[in-house]
């Protein structure tokens, strides 16, 4: 017993690495990382802030100044940008069996069955799970924020949980600096403040001297953290020359009112949701006498982000987006792994999780197999085949401008990348879909020389 649950562990993380690191160069360089990469691809820190502002707004330049050190040190192909984030997505599989331990421990042991060895089982379960989820390996892929932020945001999680046991000024202090810098990594992150404003909240309502000063103490820190991200979004406003524009954030779709469900379902697969949703019920109701602390803050953290942006959406301007809140996948896991543990028969266990491994992984597989971003590497060859100096290559979409200057970024001589609709006209140019399409016929008529017909991407000259 006391073995099991750290060869899950291993198993998770040695799995969880795997499904990170391997084929990072397989996919090609997409718009949004290619923002990424022009803004940490600066010769300067300094320079790196400037271009972030306006490149990723979402953000306040944590990790494209950490992606340009990085790439200092290991360049900037597409294994070695990526590998950032996948070594951000393995340490978070780390931290989520550290949150889960911690989270397990808000409820005091009222059994002889709830010892220290089934709370590191149950939360050695959660990770293995969180580990071969198709949603938190596909984002630890990419060259964006987001896996880096979601390990801060656990780490901040496990700072809070710490806190609430004895509100140490270590882990108070750890709090408000993992708040700053999950904020200052992308906002987003800071959609985990509400499930932990609403569970302080419950343990205010419960009036006990000890817990209102605890409370006090955990609302200052995260305060503290608030205030901490001020200069650096000062700084960005200045940097940009203003406030980011809403517009910048049209292109998210409405989402429908059962959204939340919607992001579980996808994110797990169609056969592993239906298991991992009755093992989540089943722990939410088996377990709310002996747990009640635990079941109510993880109850929270899953549901009320994904909630508030769904009524935001609704409401003011859309926000759903699954990237934003895949930190509430870690208390989800953390539900079923509970329900497997207090599933009967005994015997029934061993098999549930492997039964949600194996599903999981099959779900990621399938995913794997299909065609994903657009084939911007051949159609940037296919550009720059037979062209002259002082020719330029025009790209529509304007975001995939980018992407071809990261193709052509070691071309001699230097070749221009810039719209479709440049002054002089450019020579070559590559139509993605998603531009519009009477301008699209219009460029048609202008290139009528077909240089490559890819997926979803054509290539034209004059």
């Amino acid at each position: 017993m006391r073995r099991l649950p750290f060869a899950l562990l291993a198993a998770a993380i040695v799995i969880g690495a795997t499904l990170r690191c391997a084929n990072l160069a397989t996919l090609d360089l997409s718009p949004d990382e290619s923002a990424t990469w022009i803004a940490a691809s600066a010769p300067t820190i300094g320079q790196v802030l400037a271009v972030q502002a306006r490149a990723n707004p979402g953000e306040l330049g944590l990790h494209d100044v950490a992606l340009h050190l990085w790439m200092g040190l290991f360049g900037d192909t597409l294994v070695a940008l990526r590998s950032f984030s996948a070594l951000a997505g393995t340490i978070a599989i780390i931290m989520v069996f550290l949150v889960a331990r911690a989270t397990l421990a808000l409820a005091p042991p009222i059994e002889e069955t709830t010892t220290d060895d089934r709370r590191d089982l149950t939360a050695a379960i959660a990770t293995l799970f969180f580990a071969v989820n198709l949603i938190t390996i596909k984002y630890s892929r990419e060259a964006r924020m987001y896996p880096l932020a979601l390990t801060l945001t656990l780490a901040q999680v496990w700072f809070f949980l710490r806190a609430m046991h004895q509100a140490k000024t270590a882990d108070l202090l750890g709090l408000a600096a993992m708040t700053a810098l999950a904020t200052i990594a992308t906002f987003t992150s800071a959609l985990i403040l509400i499930p932990e404003g609403l569970y302080l909240l419950v343990v205010l309502a419960q009036a006990a001297a000890e817990n209102r000063a605890r409370v006090m103490c955990l609302g200052a820190a995260l305060a503290l953290g608030l205030f901490l991200v001020t200069p650096f979004l000062l700084l960005s406003i200045h940097l940009r020359g203003g406030a980011p524009n809403p517009q910048t954030w049209e292109w998210i779709p409405r989402p429908a009112p059962w959204a939340t469900i919607t992001l579980f379902s996808k994110a797990s697969g169609t056969y592993a949701f239906p298991l991992l949703a009755i093992l989540v019920v089943s722990c939410a109701f088996r377990q709310w006498g002996a747990r009640r602390e635990a079941i109510v803050f993880l109850l929270l953290w899953t549901f009320a982000p994904p909630f508030f942006l769904t009524a935001l959406s609704l409401v003011v301007q859309p926000a759903f987006v699954e990237r934003y809140l895949l930190a509430c996948f870690a208390p989800f896991f953390l539900l079923a792994a509970i329900g497997v543990l207090e599933s009967q028969p005994v015997s029934f266990r061993p098999g549930a999780v492997a039964l949600v491994v194996v599903l999981s992984l099959t779900h990621f597989v399938a995913w794997s197999r299909k065609p994903h971003g657009l084939p911007w590497a051949l159609a940037t060859v296919a550009a720059t085949t037979g062209l002259n100096a002082g020719d330029a290559i025009g790209v529509a979409p304007r975001s995939g401008i980018n992407v071809v200057r990261y193709y052509v970024r070691d071309a001699k001589p230097v070749l221009m990348v810039e719209a479709v609709d440049a002054d002089p006209p450019p020579a070559v140019v590559i139509v993605a879909t998603g531009f519009d399409l009477d301008k699209a016929a219009t460029l048609a008529q202008r290139y009528p020389r077909v240089l490559a017909n890819l997926r979803e991407v054509v290539v034209r000259a004059r």
